[in-house]
């Protein structure tokens, strides 16, 4: 039989010659329609071939009550068990096709589709029927109200009850999935060729229609072939790629290993502020601790951050097979969003365009395999069966080139801004990128600070890994693995970092009774050579390893050198394979030596290492082979870092001339570790003591980079020498420290009625006098004090956040939230004084009170609202400020405030604006309506009507562009503005 499902399609009779079908879902479980064994339990059952097997006799399994199928034909479905067989030929275990798999319509377009069923056009004299396939198609919107599908058939058949006997037959896509059961002939029209059945979605929402398919082993959910095709290679792919920091043998699953991180709210804060001359202190994050799967409600787009090791990848990974498996054993409850994985790298070339053209061809392209063209097809709408994509953007960071990520993000903002109209939702993973770059996204698109393991956790980690690798006693082993950490500093900390704390538990396993390594590149170090050990097991292997590790140096080297050159250059690594000057070993090609080394992997198609932690080590390893290397890095790191001052020589003339020193960019500090690791060890470098005195020249001079510099490193877990952590330590509380004549002279600046001026003082030298106690260096000495473990730093920002003119009163906030980032409970009191206080700054009172709810008292609410409705004690622009963080922090108030502040007609258009923006962009209708209204109000200006339909367009595609392509032909407003409504997207 050529039809796959023929052999499964069966004739009923009932005892008063009523004749139906029906479907074999298994060998004895039969659907069929409700009124062909009304009001009848008993029934004949014949198969197709009914030549060579006899009848058998079924009875209704379900539903147990009658169904009034004439008032409610959507439960016209019944099920029949066949009663057990006495050594009949049929039916046939397993049955043809496997096992009984559901579909439905989707979309608006009508579906082709056939039915199979035993009609009165195929009844022979002698009774007896032939099975007929009726080819046709359904549309989908007609019925759909009542949960029915309308099949029009492609054949007219003649007679009055042409249709009988296809009651109960079964209708199938043209995927040969089973969509529904017909029911009904709807005799409409003349020569009337439509017929109703009941859907699939439709019986499984029928009361104990699904509980009978379960005790039956039939997976009662809705199957869509490609979907699960994808989903099937996603989890397949997932759980075969390698993840980073495994040695050979054995590699423990991830989910084995993999402890559930927390996470906490960020608030990326611009640069520059009132009363404030410097950098501004970015406010640090919540203390609000959530668990990191709430990341994925967290509406159209969210960025989770962390730094090197710190479990992004890993976070994404298990997000996908978990999402996979709830989507695959669906309940019929709300879909489970679709989870799709790819590295950020392989959306978007280098000249900033998608791969491919388009985001479903870019994200197809990504995902790779055999099936790309067709999963191209599938992103570019929503998933079949409802619910969203949950796209998962690894690795921003690892784009080198800040106007190819930025490129990225816009395209992203385009596709979440857009309310719902694009099927999308977007995780993006990234270490930290340089101030602003984030923006692109959205002010409003919630950032999350994945945090490390707490030190409570990390007795349970080890036990996991133990137990994946197969420790004897993995509960004693991690406490004595803990106890050991504990008594090795920096470990207890670098221990905390997910890929660490995996590194040093294989390395424990592997030599429980040896010392563990004393710092990260040592670290590194050792977990190199055991992936020797494990892959080479002659010299001829070795060679190969070796030429592997070279090659992979040279690629991660050329890749972090790209890094300051042109945008250009942001080449993939296979191009920069091609660029090796050598020659890859016998009978290997260079891409299979590199992938020897263990430390990159195939990503559909593209090589990338398996975390870039190992790009960077890789590099330092290449970048110090020799001597003349390590002197080249020497000059590169140390002596290239100090710059001349750029200060104006009228105002400061004895400053012209002196230098400072420049610490590497915020995204090579851990690549800095790395070669600071390889230039301290004297096997590598013989002038290892050279480096030691370029350290302490930073020290001593007590210059606040330098010593940030090497506290950053020592919390990386870089081994510097002890001498130099104590002159570290000891400048940074000079530089941090109070005076009693600091402390005199901020009382007199807040005093100032007690100061007693001698005759003939210039004021203004009194005034600069004073001036000298307020320094805002001492908050971030003090915060690098904390990060080498000194206790006086929590109560050096305890003083600084507590007493005025120390340091300006924005640096006294950003004191206190650090104070709340250490868990010292003076933090949140400190906090809420300053956010009270009528004399700071109002947008000190603003920064304060946000940093309070962030650190979860709800008195910051009250402040941030009560700031946003003074119209007397606060300008429009910091009522508007109070606004967005209200709005940023999702709190159920900052509706209805951003919808006052958008009608009120004091404030300027500017702000009404942006209320309305922010109103639409957290998802209020009213947000929509009051942008349609602005861009139609000439009093609003060209500029900003154009601007409230532009974000229109993003947040209500249609609507928006109704609302430009109006404004394209207005003539009220500018040529510039009327060109750039007409322009198309994008």
């Amino acid at each position: 039989m050529h039809h796959p499902h023929l052999a499964r399609v069966v004739e009923l009779r009932v005892a008063d010659k009523r004749v139906g079908s029906g479907y074999l879902l298994t060998d004895r479980l039969i659907l069929t329609a409700y009124h062909v064994i009304a009001p009848d339990g008993t029934v004949r059952v014949r198969p197709v071939d009914a030549l060579s097997c006899p009848p058998l006799t079924a009875s209704r399994l379900w539903p147990a009550e009658p169904v009034d199928d004439h008032a409610h034909p959507e439960q016209d479905v019944a099920l029949l068990l066949l009663d057990e067989p006495a050594g009949a030929p049929w039916p046939t275990h397993p049955l043809p096709g496997g096992a009984a798999r559901f579909g439905e319509v989707t979309g608006g377009d009508r579906a082709p589709c056939h039915a199979l069923g035993f009609p009165d056009a195929e009844r022979r004299p002698d009774g007896d029927r032939d099975v007929m396939r009726l080819p046709g198609h359904v549309e989908p919107a007609q019925g759909s109200r009542f949960g029915m599908l309308t099949f029009y058939a492609g054949l007219q058949l003649r007679g009055e009850r042409r249709w009988g006997g296809m009651s109960g037959g079964p209708l199938f896509g043209d995927d040969g999935l089973l969509l529904g059961t017909l029911v009904e002939d709807r005799n409409i029209a003349l020569n009337s060729t439509m017929l109703r059945a009941v859907s699939v979605r439709t019986m499984l929402r029928l009361p104990g229609f699904r509980d009978v398919l379960h005790a039956h082993d039939v997976v009662p959910r809705i199957s869509h072939e490609l979907l699960e095709l994808y989903l099937e290679a996603a989890v397949k792919e997932a759980d075969d790629q390698p993840y980073a920091g495994v040695i050979g043998g054995r590699r423990p699953r991830l989910h084995e290993v993999h402890l559930r991180q927390q996470v906490r709210c960020l608030k990326d804060d611009e640069k520059g502020a009132e009363g404030h001359s410097g950098k501004r202190p970015p406010l640090v994050s919540s203390s609000l601790l959530l668990p990191a799967d709430d990341v994925l409600t967290a509406g159209p787009a969210c960025v989770v951050l962390a730094g090197p090791g710190g479990g992004k990848s890993s976070l994404l990974r298990t997000w996908l097979t978990e999402a996979a498996a709830r989507r695959t054993a669906g309940d019929g409850t709300d879909p489970v969003p679709v989870p799709v994985l790819v590295p950020a790298r392989a959306l978007i070339g280098g000249d900033g365009k998608l791969a491919g053209g388009t985001f479903p061809a870019a994200l197809a392209h990504a995902v790779g395999g055999e099936v790309w063209l067709e999963l191209g097809r599938l992103f570019a709408g929503p998933p079949p069966g409802g619910g969203v994509w949950l796209v998962l953007v690894d690795g921003l960071d690892e784009i080198l080139s800040a106007r190819t990520r930025i490129q990225l993000l816009r395209h992203l903002t385009l596709l979440a801004g857009r309310n719902g109209a694009v099927p999308y939702r977007f995780v993006v993973a990234t270490r930290p990128l340089p101030d602003g770059e984030l923006d692109r996204l959205g002010t409003h698109i919630p950032r999350f600070d994945l945090l490390p393991f707490g030190r409570e956790e990390l007795p349970e980690v080890a036990y996991d890994w133990f137990t994946a690798l197969g420790v004897a006693d993995p509960r004693g082993s991690a406490a004595r693995f803990i106890a050991e950490i504990q008594a090795r500093d920096p470990l207890p900390e670098l221990a905390r970092t997910p890929l660490m704390a995996g590194l040093l538990c294989q390395l424990y396993a592997r030599n429980p009774t040896g010392p563990l390594p004393a710092g990260r590149g040592e670290i590194y170090d050792e977990f190199v050579e055991q992936l020797r050990q494990h892959q080479a097991a002659d010299d001829a292997a070795a060679n190969v390893w070796e030429a592997a590790l070279d090659l992979a140096g040279y690629i991660a080297s050329e890749r972090l050198a790209r890094n300051d050159e042109p945008e250009e250059y942001d080449q993939s690594l296979d191009t920069l394979l091609e660029s090796w000057p050598g020659q890859p070993p016998r009978g290997m090609t260079l891409r299979e030596t590199v992938l020897r080394s263990g430390l990159l992997t195939d990503r559909a198609g593209e090589l990338g290492f398996l975390q870039q932690t190992f790009l960077e080590y890789c590099a330092a390893r290449y970048e110090t082979k020799a001597p003349d290397e390590c002197a080249k890095q020497v000059q590169q790191l140390f002596r290239k870092g100090w710059i001349r001052q750029r200060l104006a020589r009228q105002a400061h003339p004895h400053w012209w001339g002196r230098r400072r020193w420049e610490p590497p960019a915020e995204n090579r500090m851990s690549y800095a570790g790395f070669i600071l690791d390889r230039l301290l060890n004297e096997r590598i470098n013989p002038a290892a003591e050279e480096v030691s005195k370029e350290m302490h020249r930073l020290t001593r001079r007590r210059t606040l980079a330098g010593c940030c510099f090497l506290a950053g490193q020592k919390r990386l877990g870089t081994a510097l020498p002890d001498g130099v952590v104590q002159e570290v330590t000891a400048s940074l509380r000079n530089i941090a420290r109070i005076t009693d004549g600091d402390r005199r002279k901020a009382y007199l600046r807040a005093n100032p009625g007690e100061i007693v001026c001698p005759p003939g003082l210039d004021p203004t030298l009194g005034e600069l006098h004073l001036a000298t106690a307020q320094r805002d260096a001492r908050v971030n000495a003090a915060e690098a004090l904390h990060w080498l473990g000194d206790g006086e730093a929590a109560d050096i920002l305890a003083e600084i956040a507590e007493t005025p003119y120390l340091t300006s009163s924005l640096w006294r906030a950003y004191a206190a939230a650090v104070l709340c980032e250490l868990d010292d409970d003076r933090g949140v009191q400190l906090l809420h004084g300053l956010a009270a206080d009528g004399w700071n700054l109002n947008k000190t009172r603003i920064e304060a009170a946000e940093a309070l709810v962030h650190f979860g008292d709800e008195r910051g609410v009250h402040q941030l609202d009560g700031y946003a409705r003074d119209t007397r004690g606060f300008l429009p622009h910091e009522r508007a400020d109070a606004l967005k963080a209200l709005a940023l922090l999702g709190h159920e108030r900052s509706a209805d405030v951003l919808h006052d502040f958008a009608r009120d007609p004091d404030a300027t258009p500017s702000l009404r604006n942006w209320s309305a923006q922010m109103l639409a962009c957290i998802g209020d209708d009213r947000g929509a309506a009051l942008l349609d209204a602005f861009a139609h109000d000439p009093a609003h200006g060209s500029r900003l009507r154009l601007i409230a339909a532009t974000v229109l367009a993003r947040v209500d595609q249609g609507r928006g562009a109704a609302v430009l392509a109006g404004l394209a032909e207005d003539r009220t407003l500018k040529r510039r503005h009327r060109r750039k409504a007409g322009a198309p997207p994008g």
